[in-house]
């Protein structure tokens, strides 16, 4: 009889165990950046001069950014100098989304990389959403 206590009183250990890690963990609220206050406020080149020097400082924070788009493919533009912005997946393609345009993002900064067809150092941002 003490063993089979010893046992039930175990698994319902086990079982209350595996509840807390799916309420407090797997099943945990993303961060939604967008409503979140901007860590860097200004122009795409002046957050690309902050962010090559010191990217540790930046990352995971939210940013608005600024600039003149270089180019577009599907939904991740490039913004003069370097930096990439990919829209959010939940959004549709905002207006003025087309080469040359000036948009006005609110991102979360992912890091740097190397681009591979030009060398130079590309800052990289997802989950974008137009202001």
């Amino acid at each position: 009889m003490k063993k089979t206590t010893i046992i039930l009183f175990a698994v319902i250990i086990g079982l209350l165990g595996l509840v807390y890690v799916w309420f407090f963990v797997y099943n945990k609220a993303h961060t939604d950046y967008f409503q979140q206050d901007a860590a860097f406020e200004g122009t795409a080149t002046e957050f690309y001069e902050l962010a090559i020097v010191d990217q540790a400082a930046w990352n995971n924070k939210s940013v608005d950014l600024q600039g003149v788009v270089m180019s577009i493919e599907g939904r991740t533009a490039i913004l003069e100098p370097n930096v990439q912005l990919r829209l959010d997946e939940d959004i549709d393609l905002p207006d003025g989304w087309s080469a040359a345009e000036n948009l006005r993002m609110k991102c979360r900064f992912v890091g740097t990389e190397e681009d591979l067809l030009t060398g130079d150092e590309l800052v990289r941002c997802d989950q974008c959403r137009p202001l």
